[in-house]
């Protein structure tokens, strides 16, 4: 669970999960809801 807001000094990928996360909490309707989305880090 290392890089949760994307790679690190990647400020285009954190400030689109960020966005994308705060969409969520406006989208779901009830408690527990989740989504998968479609970001990946590979540290190298």
């Amino acid at each position: 669970m290392g890089a949760n807001a994307g790679a690190p000094n990647d400020k285009e990928m954190q400030t689109n999960i960020i966005k994308d996360t705060l969409n969520c909490l406006v989208e779901f309707d009830h408690f527990g809801q989740g989504k998968a989305l479609p970001y990946e880090y590979k540290h190298t």
